[in-house]
């Protein structure tokens, strides 16, 4: 159990968690990398923080994970990637359970949801990318069952300049848009035409 009136585990590298339990409040952010952070399963707690989850790259392949945030649950951030890339996020498997007062998920660039257990709630977007969202798998299209995405509240669901929806599962409750690919006329949209 970790309390910091800023970030609690912030490091300059890539961080690796491997199976590790952790309970974490922040002031700032919970987990913070300035390079790469890859969640391989365990389970992270996060009761309260700015940002829950904030890297130019973030990986997630198992682990229970749940955060409580004022800002973004999961945040890719930055201009770029070490490769040149736009920061991204991936999300292979595992259960997130998110509650935020922005995005739950956010990405300056691809966002791959392509498994897991995903419960989201956000008083902006459940999903949001600048660029590419990309749910499911495109060589298991017959698959409804995962990923499994259920958004109970937001503004908008799930939005990105594209929004490409493989297989898989998604429910969402929203005011706005369910599914944006069009950019819009508020301050939230990604400038489609």
């Amino acid at each position: 159990t970790v309390t910091a009136p800023s970030d609690t585990i912030h490091v300059n590298d890539s961080l690796h968690i491997t199976g590790a339990s952790l309970t974490l409040s922040a002031g700032d952010d919970a987990l913070r990398s300035d390079t790469s952070i890859a969640i391989l399963g365990g389970g992270i707690t996060v009761n309260s923080c700015s940002e829950g989850i904030e890297s130019p790259e973030i990986l997630i392949e198992d682990g229970d994970i749940t955060v409580t945030s004022t800002d973004d649950g999961i945040n890719a951030c930055g201009t770029e990637t070490a490769d040149g890339s736009l920061p991204g996020i991936t999300i292979n498997g595992g259960t997130l359970n998110i509650d935020s007062s922005d995005d739950s998920l956010h990405c300056a660039g691809t966002m791959q949801i392509l498994g897991g257990d995903l419960k989201l709630a956000s008083a902006d977007d459940g999903i949001h990318s600048d660029t590419d969202v990309i749910i499911g798998s495109e060589s298991d299209a017959t698959n409804y069952t995962s990923p499994s995405v259920d958004i109970s509240y937001s503004y908008e669901g799930v939005e990105g300049v594209t929004v490409t929806m493989n297989s898989g599962s998604v429910m969402v409750y929203s005011t706005d848009d369910g599914f944006n690919a069009a950019g819009g006329a508020d301050s939230s949209g990604n400038s489609n035409p």
